[in-house]
C-alpha cells in the first residue's frame, strides 16, 4: 500500500512540469482561452479571492476555448454544502478510513471536466480499489488559488480533518502576477478583442 501511495504522489509531481509548460504556452499563444467570465459556481469572498458556491448543482460551459468558432461543450459540477467539490463527508472519521487532502488550483479542481473526472475523484477510486481501505479524498482546490491560499487553508482545517496525506499542486498562479507586464507586452490585444466579440455573438 505504501508503494501505491508513493507512486500516486510521484506521478502527481512528475505531471506538474508538463502542466506548467502547457499552461505557459496557452497563456502566451492562446490568450483568448483565459478570457471567460467568472463561472456561476464561484463567488467573491473576504477570506480568499474566490469561493465556491455551497450547494451548487448544475453545468457550465467550458472555459478553455482555443477556437472562438468552436461549439461550446458543457460539464457537470456539484459543490457540497460546505463549499467544496467533494462528497458530503461526515466530520467524524469512520473506522478503517484514511484521509487525503488535495490542495491545488483550477487544474486539481477539475475545471472543464465532470465531477467524476477531476483528479481527486480519480485518486479516491484508485486508492479504494488498490489499498482495500476506505478513503476520504478532500478536493480543497479553487480556481485561482496560489500556494499561500493553500497553506492558509491547511493551517485552518488541517487539525480538524487530521489527514493521513496532503498533496500540493502548484502550476502557474504563483508566477502570473510577477509576469503580468511581460504577458501584456507579447500578447496582441487584437486577438483578445476578437475572442470577446466571438463569445458575445455565440
Amino acid at each position: 500500500m505504501k508503494i501505491l501511495i508513493f507512486r500516486c504522489i510521484l506521478a502527481l509531481f512528475l505531471a506538474i512540469p508538463a502542466l506548467m509548460v502547457g499552461e505557459l504556452g496557452m497563456r502566451i499563444f492562446l490568450p483568448g482561452a483565459y478570457l471567460s467570465p467568472q463561472p456561476g459556481f464561484m463567488v467573491d469572498g473576504p477570506e480568499y479571492p474566490s469561493h465556491l458556491l455551497p450547494g451548487f448543482r448544475g453545468s457550465e460551459r467550458n472555459y478553455l476555448i482555443y477556437d472562438p468558432g468552436a461549439p461550446l461543450t458543457e460539464w457537470t459540477i456539484t459543490i457540497n454544502q460546505l463549499g467544496w467539490r467533494e462528497p458530503e463527508y461526515p466530520q467524524a472519521r469512520p473506522p478503517r478510513t484514511r484521509r487525503l487532502i488535495v490542495l491545488g488550483d483550477s487544474v486539481t479542481f477539475g475545471m472543464g471536466v465532470d465531477d467524476y473526472c477531476a483528479l481527486p475523484a480519480y485518486l479516491k477510486r484508485d486508492l479504494d480499489m488498490d489499498t482495500q481501505s476506505n478513503w476520504q479524498v478532500f478536493n480543497r482546490s479553487i480556481p485561482g488559488w496560489r500556494s499561500w491560499h493553500q497553506a492558509r487553508h491547511l493551517r485552518r482545517y488541517g487539525e480538524t480533518l487530521r489527514p493521513d496525506i496532503v498533496t500540493v499542486h502548484v502550476v502557474m498562479n504563483d508566477f502570473v502576477p510577477l509576469a503580468a507586464e511581460w504577458w501584456k507586452s507579447i500578447v496582441p490585444t487584437t486577438a483578445e478583442k476578437k475572442f470577446l466579440e466571438a463569445r458575445a455573438q455565440a
